[in-house]
């Protein structure tokens, strides 16, 4: 795909105006740390920050990575959205923190239009599975009863259509400066297609704290309807 049909297909928004919680650490901060109550987060070193991401075939743009705020907790804010053409379905990269979490997510687009899809992803700390069922606590995407389901979607090894594994890290961080390699977190792509086109105004998360969000990006067109 060239960069003219890369723009056309995809539009990567920019969160670094939205982050409001940290998921990743560098060795001398661990301490800032706030994935969850015990201050545990990613290896910052090991993320793609401030850098372009593809995961089957969809880009994502990352944060830039600081020693603040790196992602978005979901709750309850609304995100301005860039209307410039229909959107057709909505890409995250995201992690649930203490097992599988939920997102109820609203586009609102021009004439007052609302369509929600709710995501459904896996813990960080849950391993993929080779087998034919969904691991335990891990259930199917689950989006609004209309919304049409592509039987060319992607699979992943967990049975999942929506969810992919983006990328997994080496080692967890620790604020007390060590780590234990068996734990590695993940972070996910989950894809929900739209029940129909809308012109996007607002993206409007529901309140799950526990929902980690490090990109978004739209989909338009023929795009979000390929396998």
């Amino acid at each position: 795909m060239s960069a003219v049909d890369l723009v056309s297909a995809y539009t990567m928004l920019d969160l670094n105006g939205a982050c409001n919680a940290t998921a990743a650490t560098y060795d001398r901060n661990r301490r800032a740390g706030a994935v969850n109550a015990w201050g545990n987060s990613l290896p910052a070193e090991e993320v793609p920050f401030g850098r372009i991401l593809q995961v089957a075939g969809v880009p994502f743009m990352l944060p830039d990575k600081g020693d603040g705020p790196d992602h978005v907790e979901a709750v309850g804010q609304s995100l301005p959205l860039p209307g410039r053409a229909p959107v057709e379905a909505i890409a995250l990269l995201c992690f649930g923190e203490m097992g599988e979490q939920q997102a109820i997510l609203t586009v609102l687009g021009r004439n007052r239009t609302a369509v929600r899809v709710v995501a459904t992803v896996p813990g960080w700390l849950a391993e993929p599975s080779s087998r034919q069922e969904p691991p335990p606590g891990h259930a199917a995407a689950r989006q609004d009863p209309t919304a049409r389901q592509d039987p060319t979607a992607r699979q992943d090894p967990s049975g999942d259509p929506a969810v992919e594994v983006a990328f997994r890290c080496s080692h967890l961080h620790y604020p007390g400066g060590y780590e234990i390699a068996a734990f590695r977190p993940a972070v996910l792509s989950w894809l929900g297609r739209l029940p129909t086109p809308v012109e996007p105004v607002r993206l409007r998360l529901d309140t799950n704290p526990l929902f980690h969000l490090l990109a978004v990006t739209l989909l338009h067109g023929a795009v979000a309807h390929a396998g």
